[in-house]
C-alpha cells in the first residue's frame, strides 16, 4: 500500500469515523468479488443548445468555491463521497443552484443546523412544541460538475475514445425536495454555455439504469441515450459490455 492510499485512508476515518470506514472497506471488498452495474451512456451536442430553463422556484446559478465545501459535504452525505476540492482547484466547470427566497427553503442540511444537534446532549431533547428552525447558510440545493474527458478515470473514456472537445460528466445532485423544479436543467443550461465557450463541442456521461428521473431531465435538455454500459466483477475479475443503441452511430468516435 502506498503512502498515498494510507493518507487517504487516514482523511477519510478522520472525516467519516471509523464505522463508516469499515463500511466502505467491506463494500469495496464485497464488489471485489461481485458487482453488476447498468448505466445508460447519454451525449448531448455542446455547439446546438436548443432549450431555455426556467426554474419554478428562484435559484441562483454560480460557479462553486472553496467556501461551499463544508455545505456541499453536508448536502451529500450519506449518499457518496466527492472529491470537491479537486474538482475546485483543477478548474473543473463545476456549477451549484442556490435559492434566492428564504420562503422556498424546505429540507435544506445547514451547517449550522448540524452543529446544533452535535451539541445538544442526549438528555435536552426537544419538546413536541419546539419548532424554532436553526438559521441556514448559503442554501445550495443542487450542482453539476464536468471535467475535460482526459482528466477523466471513467472505463468508458478509452471504450469511446473521446476527443479533447469532449467533456465528461462528473457528477451531479439536486437535494430530494427540490428535484423535478428544474433546476437540474437550469444548473445545465449555464454550465453548457461555459462549456461552449471552453471549446467543448460534446458532452458525454452516464446515468443509472434505473434512474429514470434523471433521464426525463436531461432528454428535456437535448442528451441523446446513446447506449447501454454494463458492468460485471465476479471473482475479482470485472468484464465490461457496451451496447450501441442504432442510429446514434455518429456519436461513437
Amino acid at each position: 500500500m502506498t503512502r498515498s492510499m494510507v493518507e487517504k485512508i487516514k482523511n477519510y476515518q478522520k472525516e467519516n469515523g471509523t464505522r463508516q470506514l469499515l463500511l466502505s472497506a467491506l463494500k469495496k471488498l464485497k464488489n471485489a468479488f461481485f458487482f453488476y452495474n447498468r448505466e445508460i451512456v447519454g451525449c448531448i451536442s455542446v455547439t446546438d443548445l436548443a432549450f431555455c430553463a426556467h426554474p419554478k422556484i428562484p435559484v441562483t446559478i454560480r460557479a462553486a468555491e472553496l467556501s461551499d465545501i463544508p455545505e456541499l459535504k453536508i448536502l451529500t452525505e450519506g449518499y457518496k463521497r466527492r472529491d470537491f476540492s479537486q474538482w475546485i482547484h483543477d478548474r473543473y466547470i463545476f456549477y451549484i443552484a442556490q435559492l434566492q427566497n428564504t420562503a422556498e427553503r424546505k429540507d435544506i442540511p445547514s451547517i449550522s443546523k448540524k452543529k446544533e444537534l452535535k451539541n445538544r446532549s442526549s438528555s435536552q431533547n426537544p419538546s413536541s412544541g419546539d419548532t424554532q428552525t436553526p438559521p441556514f447558510d448559503k442554501n445550495i440545493v443542487g450542482y453539476i460538475c464536468i471535467c475535460p474527458s482526459n482528466k477523466s478515470k471513467h472505463t468508458l473514456i478509452s471504450i469511446l475514445k473521446l476527443k479533447e472537445t469532449d467533456y465528461w460528466a462528473v457528477d451531479a445532485y439536486i437535494h430530494p425536495p427540490y428535484r423535478g423544479k428544474g433546476i437540474n436543467a437550469a444548473i445545465a443550461s449555464t454550465l453548457l454555455a461555459h462549456a461552449k465557450r471552453e471549446g467543448y463541442r460534446r458532452g458525454y456521461g452516464t446515468i443509472l439504469f434505473k434512474n429514470n428521473a434523471s433521464r426525463r431531465s436531461y432528454s428535456f435538455i437535448g442528451e441523446k441515450e446513446i447506449g447501454l454500459f454494463t458492468s460485471i466483477t465476479i471473482g475479482g475479475v470485472t468484464f465490461h459490455f457496451l451496447r450501441r443503441n442504432k442510429g446514434y452511430e455518429e456519436y461513437f468516435n
